[in-house]
């Protein structure tokens, strides 16, 4: 994915280790050269690496992608059916609005489905500062940001919708897609759902989204709101340790609260926490609830083993327990691990699964 966040999803992006999807479609970028390009010939349907993209845009093949692509892989060109979309893109985060931008610079004419119960823009429409994307010296905002690549997808005609796909059909071809407003078939589906950060579902959670709390401490440890000032952050894997440790480099203090008696990180990062001297481990410690007045002051906390009770003031809660990926659309239809992303380099019924980059 090009985006600077865990955007969400089904697959790890190309330029962080926990985005959901890749929609680097640069030929440079393709972990396949010459041996997939000759695995586009075949007759048998195929679900391509999204970079392979690229060779339906520049070789007039059809393909497609998911986190992944399908393609039907007859060869036809895809003007052969007036009425079937080329390219129909299910998602409306980075790796949506640049598979878009990609598509409709090949004039591909691509029909992007946005999203509108979650809105459109994935994550970042969440992340107040995005520092950390090239381009934007002194940083910019998460909406700023996607609101900048929807202008682009449009700019290059992109056919955009604010409406949230009901179903995908990949049993027939032309694929099917159901919104509530309509029913497209297209030759090619790009499935950019990404993921959602999984929540505490604190009373009081929405009330300081954003506001102290937050589920990505890459995106938004660098705020004034965190600035010098003591953190909390909930988790007991990698994930979490490794934003305990990144978040001193501007908080004062980090809390690492794990819920049970001892964290399931690796040794090396779970000694990267524990020996750090601005890091203080809670264990068996649960987040009850968070309260303020306009922002975040404190939590309210208590001990699993002896139910003990207490306040742990922080400006700051960020949550490390995982994301969930958006896969329901194709659950069923491709084969999934036991997370719910789609695994790669397998075949399923007449379907072969791949990706920019192998899911962990």
């Amino acid at each position: 994915m090009l985006g600077p966040t865990r955007n969400g999803q089904a697959f790890r992006g190309c330029t962080q280790s926990q985005a959901p999807a890749c929609a680097c479609l640069h030929p440079q970028h393709r972990p396949h050269s010459r041996a997939s390009a000759s695995a586009s010939n075949t007759a048998a349907p195929r679900l391509l690496w999204q970079t392979q993209l690229v060779d339906f845009i520049y070789q007039k093949r059809r393909a497609g992608s998911v986190l992944a692509a399908y393609t039907n892989g007859n060869g036809r060109t895809a003007t052969a059916e007036s009425d079937v979309e080329n390219v129909v893109i299910v998602g409306s985060g980075p790796a949506g609005y640049t598979g878009a931008i990609y598509a409709a610079r090949a004039n591909l004419k691509p029909v992007v489905f946005e999203g509108f119960m979650n809105g459109r823009g994935g994550q970042l429409m969440t992340t107040t500062e995005v520092e950390n994307f090239p381009g934007f010296p002194e940083g910019v905002t998460g909406p700023e940001l996607m609101d900048r690549m929807r202008k682009q997808a449009e700019r290059w005609g992109a056919e955009l919708y604010t409406e949230d796909v009901d179903s995908i059909d990949l049993s027939q071809r032309p694929f099917m897609i159901t919104t509530s407003e309509r029913t497209l078939r297209a030759h090619s589906v790009i499935i950019a759902t990404g993921a959602t950060a999984k929540r505490l579902n604190l009373p009081s959670e929405q009330q300081f989204w954003s506001k102290g709390i937050s589920a990505c401490a890459i995106c938004d440890g660098a705020s004034p709101l965190f600035s010098n000032k003591q953190v909390a952050v909930v988790g007991g894997g990698d994930s979490a340790a490794e934003e305990a440790v990144y978040l001193t480099k501007y908080a004062s203090h980090v809390h690492l609260l794990v819920r049970g008696p001892q964290m399931r990180a690796s040794k090396a990062m779970q000694d990267r926490a524990r020996d750090h001297p601005k890091v203080t481990l809670h264990y068996n410690t649960m987040v009850e609830d968070a309260y303020g007045k306009d922002l975040l002051e404190g939590l309210h906390i208590q001990n699993t083993q002896t139910g003990e009770k207490q306040q742990l003031a922080v400006s700051g809660l960020f949550y490390g327990i995982g994301h969930q990926p958006n896969s329901k659309l194709i659950e069923g239809q491709v084969e999934l691990d036991a997370a719910g992303y789609v695994k790669v380099g397998t075949f399923m019924g007449r379907l072969t699964l791949a990706s920019c980059v192998h899911g962990n």
